[in-house]
């Protein structure tokens, strides 16, 4: 990634769109085995939950998981000095969460090394191509989204540099929850926001706002039928709680929450 910065940035204005969504597999599905809660390309990988808000806690199953993410990075980047830049909402628990589990795989040097940046709507989410080429894999981290103070912004430039990021070999890992805003998050009233990434970065997916599911079970791509947990998963019970898996769907699909069957667009 970090050799091809000069022929990135001498690409000038970017093609729009990126690859086709026929290269899109279910990685994971709910404890029901219908609807899937993590998608992956060879370009990025999306993930129903979120990471560093089931991170801030020690839990059983957590390494599991953990376990998701590194595989989800490894898979991703066959680069051997993996380096990995986290965007990261919510609170200081959250955060420095997810610096714990980051900072173990530098420890077990699964990746070189690894930044970490707090995003916030009073501190957007604000980088250049420039800035994004210099990792091999970027992870976006939000949180759950309780109201406007906890929303993961944006810059516009910072959308597009994405994309071109994408289209230039970068690999992105990103949770359901940069989609998901609670509008009245005591209220369980909740919307999509930041929708145009959909289009810009995941061929058109966008999480169900409404259903979701406290654990996943894998497919192939990993072992089949390991179960991953969430907090949730633990303390919750039947009752829905946050942070769980959201499940995915594809646009194009109006009036209807069942999914395209991925598998099946080769």
């Amino acid at each position: 990634m970090r050799l091809i910065i000069l022929a990135a940035l001498a690409f000038g204005v970017a093609k729009t769109g990126i690859a086709q969504a026929s290269n899109i597999k279910v990685w994971a599905l709910d404890q029901k085995n219908s609807y899937p809660v993590v998608l992956g390309t060879n370009e990025w990988v999306l993930i129903g939950t979120a990471f560093g808000e089931n991170f801030e806690k020690d839990y059983v199953g957590k390494k599991s998981l953990e376990q998701l993410l590194l595989q989800s990075i490894l898979r991703l980047s066959s680069y051997p000095a993996r380096r990995v830049a986290v965007f990261s909402g919510g609170d200081s628990s959250d955060i420095i969460g997810m610096k714990k589990v980051m900072k173990s795989f530098v420890a077990s040097k699964y990746i070189t090394s690894f930044d970490q940046t707090a995003v916030s709507p009073y501190v957007p989410l604000d980088v250049s191509l420039y800035d994004l080429v210099q990792y091999d894999v970027i992870i976006l981290d939000p949180s759950i989204c309780k109201g406007q103070d906890w929303q993961f912004m944006i810059t516009e430039d910072s959308k597009r540099a994405l994309a071109r990021y994408l289209e230039n070999g970068g690999k992105i890992v990103a949770s359901a929850y940069l989609f998901v805003y609670w509008n009245e998050y005591l209220k369980w009233e909740r919307m999509l926001y930041n929708e145009d990434l959909s289009d810009l970065l995941f061929h058109g997916v966008k999480p169900d706002i409404d259903v979701y599911s406290p654990r996943a079970i894998t497919k192939s791509i990993f072992f089949e039928g390991e179960t991953i947990l969430t907090l949730n998963a633990v303390i919750g019970g039947d009752e829905q709680k946050n942070p769980s898996f959201h499940f995915f769907w594809k646009l194009g699909v109006p009036g209807t929450h069942r999914l395209i069957p991925f598998d099946t667009l080769k």
